[in-house]
């Protein structure tokens, strides 16, 4: 099966991701999608604090040299606000254009002497990039920037950030004649609060566990086979193939009588009293028919329907279920209708 069909079942359900190492063996030829998945997930907070790590590396390193620089300049004195009922620190800020090639090759170099850098690559060692930052063009555009640009920056009474916005001018190309004389002011504000304090997740009530989905999707791949499982569900899949000679020989009914939904016996009259169909039914089950769960539906003579379940051998809290509509699949618990769901 794809992963797009391994994911279609479960559309709308919680899965519960355990911290525990995963200890899934794997039974088939191929590989689980969502084994794969859940051995992501448990690595992903080591790498995210690894990852977090080299970022508040880089950052400290950028603000050590920003601030020797003097790349950021005030455009106005702090002042105190009031603002969302928060008392905060005020900055209006704006780049300094002739510290910006100097930190840029400063960093790039401070970042070279680093181990934690300088084993992978460097995003800063680009000459293209240096070439731009000395160019006319972009003097032009920093200077377009600073013009219609404001950043300002909030902090609270312990220094954290509280507030970032920019407020950015638009004015319009004379070739949009219809926005003539007009400006246009973006602003983009991120709010934050609530820094370092701890989250809680709670774990929704019916959420399933995915080394029960894991184990579930196993069972639907080709190949997997458990105790003689791939014979049983060989032998269901064919009472498919004969329950349609019984169809056409029964003049387009499944048996004359239908069969009420329980143990499977060879009840002369129905689907199921055909000998060669119940010998199928005998195979899937180790002879053990009445493990088996079977149902016909219809009136007499015209039977339109049916479904046969079996318990798998290596959890029998599933079984394996055909049924009249060509479906073959695992389900949980016995076959209910004539359906298998």
């Amino acid at each position: 099966p794809s992963i797009v069909g391994s994911y279609a079942s479960l559309k709308g359900k919680w899965i519960k991701i355990s911290a525990e190492p995963s200890t899934s063996t794997d039974k088939i030829a191929g590989y689980n999608q969502f084994d794969y998945v859940s051995q992501e997930l448990q690595s992903a907070e080591k790498t995210y604090k690894e990852q977090r790590q080299n970022l508040v590396t880089f950052l400290k390193k950028a603000a050590e040299i920003g601030d020797q620089l003097q790349v950021i300049e005030f455009k106005n004195p702090p002042r105190q606000e009031t603002v969302d009922g928060r008392s905060l620190t005020r900055y209006d800020i704006q780049f300094r254009k002739d510290a910006i090639l100097p930190f840029y090759q400063k960093l790039s170099a401070e970042l070279k002497k680093d181990p934690t850098f300088s084993k992978s690559y460097d995003p800063l060692a680009d000459q293209g990039a240096i070439d731009y930052l000395q160019s006319k063009e972009f003097s032009q555009v920093f200077d377009y920037m600073n013009q219609n640009t404001q950043l300002i920056f909030w902090t609270d009474d312990q220094g954290y950030p509280a507030i970032v916005e920019e407020i950015l001018r638009v004015v319009p190309p004379d070739t949009a004649t219809q926005l003539k004389d007009k400006q246009v002011n973006v602003e983009i504000k991120l709010s934050l609060n609530d820094i370092n304090k701890p989250v809680i997740v709670l774990v929704p009530e019916n959420a399933t566990p995915i080394s029960e989905i894991m184990t579930e999707i196993e069972k639907n791949q080709y190949g997997y086979d458990v105790s003689g499982e791939a014979k049983m569900q060989a032998a269901l899949s064919s009472v498919r193939a004969q329950s349609e000679v019984v169809y056409s020989s029964s003049k387009n009914s499944y048996g004359a009588n239908p069969y009420p939904l329980g143990a499977c016996k060879q009840t002369v009259g129905t689907l199921f009293g055909n000998a060669d169909l119940f010998k199928l039914i005998q195979q899937a089950t180790n002879n053990d028919s009445a493990k088996a769960t079977c149902i016909s539906q219809g009136t007499s003579g015209k039977v339109s329907s049916y479904a046969v379940s079996a318990p798998l051998s290596s959890d029998q809290t599933y079984s394996w279920c055909v049924d009249s509509t060509g479906t073959s699949k695992q389900i949980k618990g016995s076959v209910k209708s004539s359906v298998c769901k």
